[in-house]
């Protein structure tokens, strides 16, 4: 989390590199997402906004270029940038006032990303028990 996906790269390929040095195998590269997949931009970038400010006070100016968010064909670019850059891993955290709906949304960009990529989505612990789906 908090990392472009050249960052990533570069940092996995360093990990590589210290793993060989180790004559370790070189592990695994997950990455937390927040996300909201809405065919409305402005839509999904409100709620994602609203959910960062009552989860963590936190703007979305804050962390706005490693969130992904709007239509579901923006945020699989957003997601196979992170596979591309040797992310095997993705767990998604759906910001969204109806969490449970991005799952279908999420469905439909997980289609777009083919094998390479293993997702997971973790509900927001709001009243809730911030469970895997």
């Amino acid at each position: 989390m908090w990392h472009d996906a050249e960052t990533v790269r570069g940092r996995s390929a360093r990990l590589a590199e210290l793993a060989a040095a180790a004559g370790r195998p070189v592990p695994s590269v997950s990455m937390l997402v927040l996300v909201n997949v809405d065919e409305d931009l402005e839509r999904a970038r409100a709620e994602v906004a609203a959910g960062l400010d009552g989860q963590y006070r936190l703007p979305l100016r804050a962390v706005d270029r490693w969130t992904a968010y709007g239509p579901a064909g923006r945020v699989a670019e957003a997601l196979l940038a992170y596979r591309d850059a040797g992310v095997g891993e993705v767990l998604l955290l759906a910001l969204s006032a109806d969490p449970l709906a991005q799952y279908d949304r999420l469905a439909e960009v997980r289609e777009m990303l083919g094998d390479g990529v293993a997702c997971s989505c973790r509900r927001p612990s709001v009243g809730g028990d911030g469970g895997t789906a």
